[in-house]
């Protein structure tokens, strides 16, 4: 009595494992390689009924706190060759039997709605975070993956212009690099956060033996830098829970059209101050409006996608804060009249239909967004800029094309002259200039080589000097 004494079992497939404490009515189960039902006999004989299945078992969950879990979502389990399906409940929660010694992976995987929770603001974020390196904007180890969706295992300003385009559904999703979500191991401990990559997007059991539960993912949604993916796939829209109650107008002079006339509508600044980002969809009647044509105003970089008639979506990232006056113009839409109309008011909105509405307002307030069509009673018209401006070519660096914009109180011939670091002009063009913004496009086969030049466009009494840098 109270002896221990090993004893080996031997199961019907020759393999063996060794049980260290045996006692009448009771053995040390923990030492089984499976969780086995004991049979006592005469005569001191046990006898094992070995299971031929075992659980798999786990919850999927996002990877920001306080957002709900994932219900619906895909997990495969994968041996010998086969795959099976199960599905998370609303919780989050899956469960699934597989055969004991197969080796198994387990792997989630969603690839809907691509665009959920991709925002201009995701951009911004990480535009704010390549420029600010002491004072960082992604902390989350998450946040690294969910912005890197070139594939490379490095956040780039390339991969904020892909969330940006994916916004506006300037592109379709982010393949072939990444899928629309990805999972982790929600065990998995990053020996650095800033640096996740690579990281597990499965969960292996070679020759599993015995349940598995606690076997958890965190999702990711690709693009989706702050955390505003909806995982429940039957709620439409990103969940943007921090608006604030200062919100953004945009102007536009209220006129009378007549079908057939082409007239340029210029969208004006109102308490445009410390503004970062925006987006939205500019909803317009297709039936009595079309447009022809776009350019920019004193925003720069302003991206825009005619995703169908009467809805055009728009995003712009400024960086850090920008102030504009009252009144400024923000960019033209140039559109004709397919009927006679009376007044702009009922014909165009500011809306959700294709872009989201988001403005963002000291890098971190969001706001929401206002059409303010102004009867001409309620304000002037207003004027071109009264000062010359040289815009930065965009994008800086190129590898492409650029484009070099410029603003001109008054029509005249502008002059583009590109000079190497030496001095040595290398390009010149012309264009005959007209009162607001103008632009040279600059192609890298127009260029000599590789590097930095300087640039300087000169209309009339009016220059300005700037430099770009060419990676072609």
């Amino acid at each position: 009595s109270g002896d221990e004494t090993p004893i080996e079992f031997v199961d019907d497939a020759g393999g063996s494992f060794v049980v260290p404490e045996v006692t009448q009515g009771c053995i040390a189960m923990g030492m089984l390689p499976v969780a086995m039902p004991l049979n006592y006999g005469q005569n001191g004989m046990i006898t094992i009924d070995s299971f031929t299945t075992v659980t798999i078992s786990g919850t999927i969950s996002f990877w920001k706190q306080g957002v709900d879990t994932f219900p619906n979502c895909l997990v495969k389990i994968m041996y010998d060759g086969e795959t099976d399906s199960v599905y998370t409940d609303q919780s989050g929660y899956y469960e699934v039997i597989v055969p004991v010694g197969k080796d198994v992976v387990v792997m989630p995987q969603r690839d809907e709605n691509v665009s959920n929770g991709v925002l201009t603001s995701d951009a911004l974020a990480i535009q704010l975070h390549l420029l600010s390196p002491g004072n960082p904007v992604l902390v989350s180890p998450y946040q690294f993956i969910a912005a890197d969706v070139n594939g490379t295992e490095n956040v780039t300003i390339s991969d904020a212009g892909r969330i940006q385009s994916l916004a506006i559904l300037l592109i379709p999703d982010f393949k072939p690099q990444r899928e629309s979500w990805t999972f982790v191991d929600a065990s998995y401990v990053f020996a650095d956060p800033t640096i996740p990559f690579p990281y597990p997007d499965t969960i292996a059991y070679p020759n599993i033996l015995a349940n598995q539960p606690n076997t958890d993912f965190i999702g990711v949604k690709m693009g989706d830098v702050t955390g505003n993916a909806e995982t429940n796939m039957a709620v439409a829209g990103p969940v943007i829970d921090n608006r604030s109650g200062n919100g953004l107008t945009i102007g536009l002079e209220d006129r009378k059209l007549t079908k057939g006339e082409i007239v340029e509508m210029v969208f004006t600044a109102q308490d445009f101050t410390t503004m970062n980002a925006m987006q939205y969809t500019l909803s317009y009647d297709k039936h009595a409006l079309k447009l022809m044509g776009f350019s920019q105003g004193s925003l720069q970089s302003v991206l825009y996608n005619l995703v169908e008639d009467g809805q055009v979506a728009m995003s712009w990232v400024g960086g850090e804060d920008v102030n504009l006056p009252d009144g400024s113009p923000l960019f033209t839409f140039t559109f004709e009249a397919l009927e006679d109309v009376e007044s702009l008011r009922g014909l165009m909105n500011i809306t959700n239909d294709k872009a989201w509405i988001e403005a963002v307002r000291y890098t971190t307030q969001m706001t929401d967004i206002n059409l303010d069509i102004q009867s001409v009673t309620d304000t002037e018209l207003p004027s071109a800029s009264e000062a010359f401006e040289l815009f930065q070519n965009r994008p800086n660096p190129f590898n492409d094309m650029t484009v070099i914009g410029f603003r001109l109180p008054v029509a005249e011939t502008a002059v583009l002259t590109v000079m190497d670091m030496a001095g040595r002009v290398v390009l010149q063009k012309e264009l005959e200039g007209s009162i607001g913004y103008n632009e040279f496009v600059l192609e890298t086969n127009d260029l000599p080589a590789k590097g930095m030049y300087q640039y300087e466009v000169k209309a009339g009494v009016y220059s300005g000097v700037k430099k770009m840098i060419t990676i072609q």
